[in-house]
């Protein structure tokens, strides 16, 4: 009796933990929301002012390129040892360390005084910008692992939504300013803002959530971790996709002026590649989580990209803008759940930041190579038509991947 008294006492604080619990997860979902943004908004914005900065510099379009890449290199690099740090001292200390420096550096862009001292800024705000990803996984894993399809999306729909802002907020601030070193400024001022809140957070009590600490870091999980063969068919699945989808965001304003279209009609029918994105990881991701395996969703996502890549350069009026917008809708959903995949199988769950890290930083060799192996193309042929049809062939390479990737229906079944 006296323990029954005991529990009806008690169970109102459960309930109250579990509405708090549930709140902050929530909570740090709007955020990641946020640090998303911030990561492509602080990385594509500077595409936008690469003419002014060459001519105020006096760079020549090679050393312009050093300077694009650098920090897409850096990223890779960075990603694995994020994702290694927040699987050990946990996800919001890395976050601090890692926003801090993507504030601080972010910042000095815009005091850039010379092309060295510009590869150095971009080199370090890429090493900050490099642990989002890994960072973010651990958390959806930690708060979210009943609903990580749902929680990975929603996060990730931060990042076209900085890709839109960069590509509608530069061009209005420099017909106002006309100072690329005033909108690096206020972009790097927005990048220490974020950093500011993220180490405002305040400290929770320890529970298997923010913060959680492996006390033993295991070689031998680590050692499984790279000996999974799923580690390496998602990483070489991330290389298309990824690939894929930024090279889209590249080339296509240029593929169509090709075709004859004014460039303000192509950049607005290119936009519709981001906003494809961000409708469709917060859609698949929660169809995955209710439906089931998200392989499945995986290859059919990426066996429809192959066609409509294809179709953006033959199709005309509504059913162009159609098939860009359905372009990025499905390339970006089957990110999105490459991203999810391994908090599905015991054997990465575990170290999630880490296998996420790996992932997603062989990923980046897409983005690095893709645009140049489009460049090629264009360079040799003048025809759109074959740099499409080349993209489209490369991505239905991915369902062939999938079919050798095991089929898990959602984390929540997954036993760790």
């Amino acid at each position: 009796m006296e323990q029954y008294k005991l529990k009806a006492r008690f169970k109102p604080y459960v309930f109250a933990s579990f509405r708090e619990n549930v709140f902050q997860g929530w909570f740090l979902i709007a955020f990641a929301f946020m640090v998303g943004f911030t990561l492509h908004l602080l990385f594509f914005s500077f595409s936008l002012l690469i003419p002014d900065v060459m001519a105020d510099l006096k760079l020549t379009h090679t050393q312009m390129s050093l300077v694009v890449s650098i920090c897409v290199f850096s990223i890779i690099l960075s990603r694995i040892f994020w994702g290694y740090l927040s699987d050990l001292i946990g996800f919001s200390t890395t976050m601090k360390a890692a926003l801090s420096i993507t504030g601080v550096f972010s910042l000095l862009r815009g005091f850039s005084s010379s092309y060295e001292l510009l590869l150095l800024y971009q080199f370090f705000l890429g090493v900050g910008l490099g642990a989002v990803i890994p960072c973010l996984s651990n958390l959806v894993k930690n708060h979210f692992p009943e609903k990580s399809g749902l929680a990975t999306g929603l996060y990730v729909s931060g990042f076209p939504l900085g890709e839109i802002i960069s590509f509608t907020l530069v061009p209005f601030l420099m017909d106002m300013y006309n100072d690329w070193k005033f909108v690096l400024r206020l972009f790097g001022l927005w990048g220490l803002i974020v950093a500011l809140f993220w180490l405002l957070l305040p400290k929770k009590p320890k529970r298997a959530g923010d913060g959680e600490k492996m006390k033993e870091f295991d070689k031998k999980t680590l050692v499984k971790l790279f000996k999974f063969r799923e580690t390496w068919i998602l990483s070489l699945a991330c290389v298309f996709v990824m690939g894929n989808y930024d090279t889209l965001c590249t080339w296509t304003p240029y593929i169509l002026e090709l075709r004859g279209f004014p460039s303000e009609v192509s950049g607005l029918i290119s936009s519709m590649l981001p906003i494809g994105f961000l409708l469709s990881s917060p859609v698949t991701g929660f169809l995955s989580d209710r439906i089931g395996s998200r392989r499945n969703f995986v290859f059919l996502l990426s066996l429809l990209s192959g066609p409509l890549i294809f179709f953006i350069s033959l199709l005309q009026s509504f059913p162009l803008w159609i098939a860009a917008f359905m372009s990025g809708f499905s390339l970006t959903g089957a990110m999105t759940l490459i991203f999810v995949m391994p908090l599905d199988f015991p054997e990465t769950r575990k170290l999630a930041g880490t296998a996420l890290g790996v992932i997603s930083a062989i990923g980046n060799v897409g983005t690095l190579t893709f645009p140049l192996i489009t460049g090629l193309i264009l360079d040799v042929t003048n025809s759109p038509l074959i740099a499409t049809l080349t993209l489209g062939l490369m991505i239905e390479t991915v369902p062939l991947i999938m079919l050798f990737s095991k089929p898990v229906c959602c984390s929540c079944q997954v036993k760790t």
